[in-house]
């Protein structure tokens, strides 16, 4: 073939190609669709003089035999026999393989746990692992764990030495499995790239509500890493003990991600050393409209003006159930500011102001005044305030006017037998407190101790007596509020308190302190429970234990239990609260 020939040239007549397309459009036109006519699917005028657009969009109809095939299909795809759940006896074999491909030594506590969930003894939805030093084939060892326990739920790794590597290991099983609803991480040495794995797992993992951060020194980029997941995560609970949040540019970047996020419940910021000009941002989670179950702030140095804070927020609205102010250097200044408020609120149900030093005639004075018209709170606590008989008489004096309190606690103070005897005469005047906690007078005769024998039995005998009636009559509320049982799991108690004042505060019942009971006391306590048992199928169920010396009246499970309706919130007197800080 010759390659040098002159390359053919086609030409087309104008008037042959406009006769072929009119040709074209007339075929077009007596074609009959065999799709269903759709909305705006009309043929325009170009189309009907030039043919159909090859660039207009139809809808296609699958036939039905192709539907019938496509179900077959999936029909197919769904019997298909399913792997087999991983059981615990599976979950320890794997972690035993993968401790001799890591070359370490299995953890003790882990295989123990593993060993008593298979054996049905113990829940194996944790993962509990405390004061074991990790190192990095330890930590994917465990990790192991998480990948295939499919119903693990509590993760715990408290004081074991984790680093950033091992920590983005944790939450990067965690983030595959998307199970975890509770994550602890205390006492670890977390640093910046460790909280980028927990920021990048909190928006991530929606069932984790639980998060525990104590013993973690927080910087500020470290705190403006973790503020950026806060507000688009599902917690419920957040804890932050002793993460340095002195620091105010740290304190303000955690609490303005707490004000943001619409779920969270629960906030702990104990042993921090916060000063009194933080309380203004300890406020900020009291300015959103969601209701707050616990506001902790035990063992910092908030002071009178700290105080003044939260009470301008309490007084603008502000929601709590529960607030603690343990050990803050609060003083009868910071007491007036927060009797102002509690004589308006309508939504504190408890109330810690132990360690401060408010338990003087002024300040109680202050307090009988307010709770005389306060019909909310229900939990008192005033541990070691320098209280003596003079403050004990006038709190006495309370308990024959209010009708709201159910728990009193008076420990590790100065009272006698004067305020031990205002304590017994005017508890009969109450019918709604089931719980007091009072120490033995320390300075006291021989002669005396009949008579405390029988002031301290008249006072169990009519918390008893309260308890019971509580507990049998209708409507009644003793315990867990209705928002703690919606929550469930997610507002657990607060971890972190002493062991002692937690079991204390855990228990639903009466317990008189000190206890000096003998045999006789147990005879006619355990007479008395009987009788109640008689009288009522609901009664309520009472130990008592010479040895321990410990009497505890816990309310029976079949006792009816509702939740208070939420009064609407009033404005309070803000500007005598902020003319009271300009004076100070």
């Amino acid at each position: 073939m010759d390659t040098d020939a002159p390359t053919a040239t086609i030409v087309v007549d104008e008037n042959v190609n406009n006769s072929l397309v009119s040709i074209l459009a007339a075929k077009h036109r007596d074609k009959k669709r065999c799709y269903v006519p759709m909305k705006g699917s009309e043929r325009s005028e170009k189309e009907l003089q030039h043919g159909r657009d090859p660039h207009r969009k139809v809808r296609i109809v699958i036939p039905p035999d192709h539907e019938q095939m496509r179900s077959k299909r999936v029909q197919s795809v769904s019997r298909k026999p399913r792997r087999a759940m991983i059981t615990m006896a599976d979950v320890l074999q794997i972690y035993r393989q993968a401790c001799a491909s890591q070359s370490c030594v299995p953890i003790k506590s882990v295989v123990e746990q593993l060993k008593k969930g298979k054996q049905g003894k113990e829940d194996a939805r944790s993962l509990i692992v405390k004061g074991e030093k990790l190192s990095h084939e330890a930590v994917l060892s465990v990790c192991e764990i998480i990948r295939n326990n499919s119903m693990l739920r509590n993760i715990q790794f408290t004081d074991c030495g984790l680093d950033d590597v091992s920590v983005g290991n944790i939450c990067r099983d965690i983030m595959s499995r998307r199970c975890c609803s509770k994550l602890n991480l205390s006492e670890n040495k977390i640093g910046y790239a460790g909280m980028v794995a927990i920021t990048a797992l909190l928006p991530r993992n929606l069932l984790l509500n639980y998060l525990n951060l104590s013993g973690v020194t927080f910087t500020k980029k470290m705190a403006q890493t973790l503020a950026t997941s806060i507000p688009r995560s599902k917690l419920h609970t957040l804890i932050m003990h002793r993460c340095g949040l002195h620091d105010l540019s740290v304190l303000g970047s955690v609490t303005a991600a707490c004000s943001s996020c619409s779920t969270l419940l629960n906030i702990s910021f104990k042993s921090n050393n916060i000063p009194p000009s933080g309380g203004k941002l300890i406020a900020r989670p009291l300015k959103r409209d969601q209701f707050l179950e616990c506001l902790d702030l035990r063992c910092n140095n908030l002071g009178d003006k700290g105080v003044q804070e939260l009470c301008i927020e309490l007084a603008r609205g502000g929601a709590v159930r529960k607030m603690v102010l343990f050990d803050n250097n609060i003083t009868k200044v910071g007491m007036r500011t927060l009797s102002r408020v509690l004589a308006n609120n309508t939504t504190l149900e408890s109330l810690d102001l132990s360690r401060n030093p408010v338990g003087h005639y002024e300040s109680v004075l202050l307090l009988k005044k307010v709770l005389c018209s306060n019909k909310t709170l229900q939990n008192l606590f005033l541990w070691d305030v320098d209280m003596r008989d003079d403050g004990a008489v006038m709190l006495a004096e309370l308990l024959a006017e209010n009708k709201s309190l159910r728990r009193l606690e008076l420990r590790q103070n100065s009272i006698g037998m004067a305020g031990l005897m205002a304590f017994s005469h005017t508890i009969s005047l109450n019918s709604r407190l089931f719980k007091l906690l009072i120490d033995i007078p320390l300075h006291r005769t021989s002669a005396e101790e009949d008579e405390i024998h029988m002031l301290y039995n008249k006072i169990q005998q009519k918390c008893a007596h309260n308890l019971a009636a509580i507990t049998l009559a209708p409507d009644t509320r003793i315990g867990k509020s209705s928002r703690e049982k919606r929550s469930g799991n997610d507002s657990e108690a607060i971890d972190g308190e002493d062991d002692d004042e937690e079991e204390d505060q855990n228990v639903e019942g009466v317990v008189v302190y000190p206890h000096n009971e003998d045999n006789v006391l147990a005879e006619k306590l355990n007479a008395y429970r009987k009788k109640l048992s008689a009288n009522s199928p609901t009664s309520t169920v009472t130990t008592f234990s010479p040895l321990s010396k410990e009497v505890i009246f816990t309310n029976s499970p079949n006792s009816t239990i509702d939740s208070p309706v939420k009064e609407p919130k009033q404005k309070k007197d803000i500007e005598v609260i902020e003319d009271e800080k300009e004076a100070d």
